[in-house]
């Protein structure tokens, strides 16, 4: 599972199989469904055309106010509230399970609600009328601004006074590297492995976390 591209990672479904492990009768399955009709449930008072803000309002509205989905602050050390099993049956977890109901939740109603809200920030840009460029490749950043070029080679220069770059990610190990012949037991997750979505840290976090 976890040699999949990110998008084909069953993040539900992997929880539930390491709850397994603690529940040796868990039916995944029961508990997958169990997430399909908090999503049906959820589309039932969703409207047309509503915002992304809109989108996210009624999520919250509906799993943490009609559900009664909450964060166990009175027994956060609680072990089922590691389990998503449980999580679905008493409605009660921490930050990380609270979290997988939630995005499983919004993957079912078609959305992309991963850590970085791609489909939010894509509704923002049409909302707010962000033009965008697309085959075109920044040549030089200069006191008056980018300039850019085309795929045909036209150059324009785009008027900026500040200019954020968003350049492909490395992961960064040096301090892997340090504490390796440091430390007894070391554990890697997130962009100190490879570069990849919150979602994915999330994952890894909680499976080493559920081993240790």
């Amino acid at each position: 599972m976890a040699a999949q591209p990110d998008e084909g990672i069953d993040v539900a479904r992997g929880a539930l199989l390491v709850a397994q492990e603690e529940y040796p009768q868990l039916e995944v399955d029961n508990y997958l469904a169990r997430l399909d009709q908090l999503a049906k449930a959820a589309a039932a008072g969703m409207r047309s055309r509503m915002s992304a803000g809109e989108q996210v309002a009624a999520l919250n509205h509906f799993l943490f106010v009609e559900q009664g989905f909450v964060g166990n602050n009175e027994n956060y050390y609680d072990p089922r509230n590691s389990y998503l099993n449980e999580v679905l049956e008493r409605r009660t977890g921490i930050p990380l399970t609270l979290s997988i109901v939630y995005l499983e939740v919004g993957k079912r109603l078609g959305e992309d609600v991963i850590a970085t809200f791609k489909w939010r920030h894509a509704a923002w840009v049409k909302e707010l009328h962000i033009k965008t460029l697309t085959n075109t490749r920044a040549k030089e950043i200069t006191a008056e601004g980018v300039l850019v070029a085309d795929n045909d080679g036209h150059e324009v220069l785009l008027p900026a006074d500040t200019v954020i770059l968003a350049i492909p990610r490395k992961s960064r190990q040096q301090l892997i590297n340090d504490l390796e012949f440091v430390s007894d037991e070391l554990y890697a997750i997130g962009d100190a492995i490879k570069p990849r979505s919150m979602h994915n840290a999330i994952r890894d976090g909680y499976l080493i976390g559920m081993r240790i």
